[in-house]
């Protein structure tokens, strides 16, 4: 599978084709002044997960304005083993409970459409798929 869902009964006209980019220009923790992997491979994740990024972000947001942390940012957000990953640089304890929280709510949502999902290992790959998705990826031996 790759990383474009070809084969996900998600229609791929449903899913704004820059929506990673929209979201990075609209949080400045997103942007780094220096490289990060960030900054170079962009948000590393299926569309399934939009609204539970959308959701960190803003809270995110919040966290950092409320303890005056102006030098927060994501160093990277991506999947792996079927669940969000996102590390950060200057945050604080709050900001990586919620972080810890939302990789903990990542593997109940299908990557691919974003509806209630499990995991489920495809000859290795570990996936967080709902039913109907799960037919849409490598099939199981």
């Amino acid at each position: 599978m790759n990383g474009k869902n070809e084969g996900s009964p998600m229609k791929m006209n449903k899913r704004p084709k820059n929506w990673k980019k929209e979201i990075q220009e609209r949080y400045p923790f997103l942007r780094h002044k220096e490289s990060t992997i960030l900054n170079e491979r962009g948000i590393e994740c299926d569309y399934g997960w939009r609204s539970l990024l959308e959701e960190l972000f803003q809270k995110l947001e919040i966290i950092a304005k409320k303890n005056n942390l102006p030098n927060f940012y994501l160093v990277q957000v991506k999947e792996k083993f079927s669940a969000l990953r996102i590390y950060c640089e200057n945050g604080n304890s709050e900001i990586q409970n919620l972080l810890n929280g939302y990789e903990d709510k990542s593997v109940q949502i299908c990557e691919l459409c974003g509806k209630p999902g499990k995991r489920k290992n495809f000859n290795g790959l570990i996936k967080t798929v709902c039913p109907t998705c799960e037919k849409g990826v490598i099939r199981k031996p």
